[in-house]
């Protein structure tokens, strides 16, 4: 990897280091100060909870429908409730219809809830603060965490001295960030690469199913997010391999869902695709195990194959 390393995805975890933060004023917090802190914060928690509690359901049918000349059913995907199956649908009225009758539905349900009880916020935001608790804080310079109570840093509060010091780390971190990023999109958009291949090597935060090779080809097979009504399984094909270079202890350990579909915790993160002489050279940051590992492949072809159907696939068939 030339741009996308594992040093440039550091930097990404503290592009926004103060979005979960607020100042505070800078003063020695007690035990007590700290508990009163935390009280504040999930009494205010409770109280954005009830608003939104109360708050009708709002969805502003023009707008989401627009008319008969921008009305697309590629846009609208809708459940059919005895058979569970997904669909769009034929015309505009039938989008309305089915729009018509759910915000029926939300509304008549809105009109008869009980009162709000604030039992599961309070649960919620103790699990959190326990969690956090437990957190390394790895978004913050390692510098905050001595010298800021972790208590504070679990309620997303920071003294604000310290606040103001780590807003100019993250000032500087973001144009360094954001350099390395506009010289690689430039770099990579202006490969001579076929659009059937550009346009379709997408696949951030797909699962990887699997990495083999067959004779010169080596494939992955990526499990794709989202809601499906084909198979969300896609085969990338890296044809007529010249140099496969995997970085030790990226593994696959595979897992099945609720519907019995695999899955796997090993991500496809990025990549940068270049077009050489001899094909491609296609480099990969790969989460796997929790742990960040490069896989580069040189090829003379890349074919993409979607709508994989895995029951016909004979490694995953015993």
């Amino acid at each position: 990897m030339k741009y996308y390393t594992k040093e440039w995805y550091a930097l990404m975890q503290k592009v926004n280091m103060t979005a979960c933060y607020e100042p505070i004023p800078d003063k020695n917090y007690t035990d007590q100060d700290i508990l009163k802190l935390y009280e504040q914060k999930l009494r205010a928690e409770i109280e954005i909870e009830h608003i939104a509690y109360d708050t009708p359901p709002s969805m502003p049918l023009e707008e989401l429908l627009g008319d008969e000349s921008t009305f697309d059913s590629e846009n609208f995907l809708f459940e059919d409730s005895e058979t569970g199956r997904f669909y769009h649908p034929e015309t505009l009225a039938e989008a309305r219809a089915v729009i018509e009758n759910n915000q029926r539905e939300l509304m008549e349900a809105f009109e008869h809830r009980l009162p709000f009880d604030s039992t599961q916020t309070q649960v919620f935001f103790e699990d959190n603060y326990k969690y956090m608790l437990e957190d390394d804080f790895q978004d913050l310079p390692s510098w905050v965490l001595e010298k800021v109570d972790k208590r504070l840093l679990a309620l997303g509060l920071l003294p604000n001295s310290i606040y103001k010091q780590v807003l100019q780390e993250e000032i500087r971190v973001t144009a360094q960030f954001e350099a390395i990023n506009g010289e690689a999109e430039e770099l990579l958009a202006n490969q001579e690469i076929p659009d059937e291949i550009k346009e379709r090597f997408y696949f951030h935060d797909a699962g990887f199913i699997s990495i083999t090779q067959e004779g010169k080809d080596i494939s992955f097979i990526l499990r794709m997010d989202g809601i499906w009504d084909v198979s969300p399984f896609v085969r990338i094909r890296f044809k007529n391999l010249l140099k496969l270079d995997k970085e030790e202890g990226l593994v696959i350990n595979l897992l099945r869902d609720e519907d019995s579909q695999l899955y796997s915790n090993t991500y496809y993160l990025y990549e940068e695709l270049y077009r050489i002489s001899e094909g491609y050279e296609a480099h990969f940051l790969i989460s796997s195990e929790e742990d960040l590992k490069y896989l580069t492949i040189v090829c003379e072809d890349i074919e993409i194959e979607e709508d994989v159907d895995l029951r016909e696939e004979p490694l995953f068939n015993s």
